[in-house]
């Protein structure tokens, strides 16, 4: 591989990278939301759909986690 598309593999996951922080920030404060919740309220829809949406955002930066490491490998 040339230096050029090194280049350009770097950038991507330097850009990855941001998006991962990005939606790292947003899963905790969903999480602190959640956390402030009356425990009345622990079992009603909007609770559990922050839960799963918390979920899904940790899964979608470990994917993005590895993402990255395989790019670096590449560089």
């Amino acid at each position: 591989m040339n230096k050029e598309r090194r280049t350009k593999i770097k950038q991507l996951a330097d850009e990855l990278k941001d998006v991962k922080t990005k939606l790292e920030y947003i899963s905790q404060k969903e999480e602190q939301m959640l956390d402030n919740i009356p425990e009345n309220l622990q079992e009603t829809d909007r609770y559990i759909e922050s839960e799963n949406a918390i979920d899904v955002l940790d899964e979608v930066v470990d994917d993005l986690e590895s993402a990255i490491e395989s790019l670096n490998e590449i560089v």
